[in-house]
């Protein structure tokens, strides 16, 4: 089992196998009689520090420690199936959902939202992870700024080792990486070797990047790094800036390729325990951010549904806030147009979201640059 069975099984369809015979292999070991399997070596217990909340700033006019999300619409709960990935899209949010574990009972329940609850009991590694997924054609730097925006709870156990935080996986080169923001026991000398440190989203963040030789990956048995930015302190709540991680590690030497996913993640080695994600939301480049959102009028109608931008990879489904209309000229950005958006054919076009780029419509349930803004 331990900590290569999950990673043997966590990635696309699956890795299939599933042992990769305990952590230890090919990483020397750790606390004799290497990290996998049952024995855990000496690892230890303790909760490694508690995860503060509810003390972040808004982002991008985002404040997740304090908005009541909560789970909306649809459920759906999965037990997976041991040593096998069992993965699909969630509704047509763009978010993508994936489970894996080997051994034990276990279960993940996601939401329309893109929230999600994970249990497990027993188990000897489970991994439950939710976010965006891509068709590897595209490197971070082609996809555009990518962020999370997070709220969780958690509970119980997850043995000796685990990981709550970003998760994913590039390929040409193939890289397995994480972002962790919190975790049960905080992750140790299994990381590897430290690169570097650097501070964003209001701490530091310690990088490392370790080997994994000839172990199952989402391309079958092979060998690849793992790269790890671990937070000095854990939180609960708030904004993780992915890009600015993968902008670190590429200036210290760790090459990114194009990208498979980028999820939220739970892993636990073992125990018994749950994890609960009460505030979830994911961007990319591929779906523009307001920086100012227009006051809207006095209106008889509501405000139109939910819009996907239907893009390659993992697009975001964004609620859009209230509306105003302006009398403008039948023109839009050309900043808008060069990202492959049309103008908004109304010239009375109605203003959903205004950033750098210019105002952003809808018409027939797609984004298109309202007019004025040149």
């Amino acid at each position: 089992g331990g900590f290569g069975g999950g990673m043997g099984g966590f990635g696309g369809g699956g890795f299939g196998g599933g042992d990769m015979g305990g952590f230890g292999g090919g990483m020397g070991g750790f606390g004799g009689g290497g990290f996998g399997g049952g024995d855990m070596g000496g690892f230890g217990g303790g909760m490694g520090g508690g995860a503060g909340g509810g003390a972040s700033e808004p982002v991008n006019g985002i404040d997740a420690c304090n908005d009541p999300m909560g789970h909306e619409g649809a459920s759906k709960t999965t037990q997976g199936q041991n040593n096998s990935s069992v993965t699909g899209n969630i509704g047509s949010t763009g978010y993508h959902y994936e489970i894996w574990y080997q051994g034990g009972n276990n279960s993940m329940t996601y939401y329309d939202n893109g929230t999600y609850k994970a249990s497990w009991s027993g188990t000897n590694d489970f991994l439950a992870r939710v976010g965006l997924k891509y068709d590897e054609t595209k490197t971070h730097q082609q996809i555009g700024q990518i962020d999370a925006y997070f709220k969780w709870t958690k509970s119980g156990n997850a043995g000796g080792y685990n990981y709550i935080g970003i998760y994913g996986w590039t390929v040409d080169p193939l890289v397995e990486y994480y972002i962790v923001d919190d975790w049960y026991n905080k992750p140790g000398a299994y990381l590897g070797q430290k690169k570097g440190e650097f501070t964003v989203d209001g701490d530091v963040y310690e990088i490392f990047q370790n080997t994994r030789v000839q172990q199952p990956s989402i391309k079958g048995t092979s060998t690849f790094p793992q790269f790890f930015s671990v937070r000095r302190s854990a939180r609960s709540c708030g904004h993780i800036d992915i890009t600015a991680h993968f902008e670190k590690w590429e200036s210290l030497g760790m090459k990114m390729g194009k990208m498979y996913e980028a999820k939220i993640l739970v892993e636990a080695g073992g125990g018994s325990g749950s994890f609960d994600v009460t505030y979830f939301k994911m961007t990319d480049g591929s779906t523009p951010k307001p920086t100012t959102t227009v006051a809207p009028p006095p209106v008889t109608t509501q405000a139109p549904a939910p819009v996907s931008t239907g893009t390659t990879g993992g697009s975001t489904t964004k609620q859009l806030p209230g509306s105003s209309t302006k009398q403008l000229p039948n023109q839009c950005s050309t900043k808008i147009t060069a990202q492959g958006y049309k103008c908004c054919s109304d010239p009375k076009c109605i203003i959903y979201y205004t950033d750098a780029d210019g105002d952003w419509g809808v018409e027939n349930n797609e984004w298109c640059g309202c007019s004025g803004s040149l």
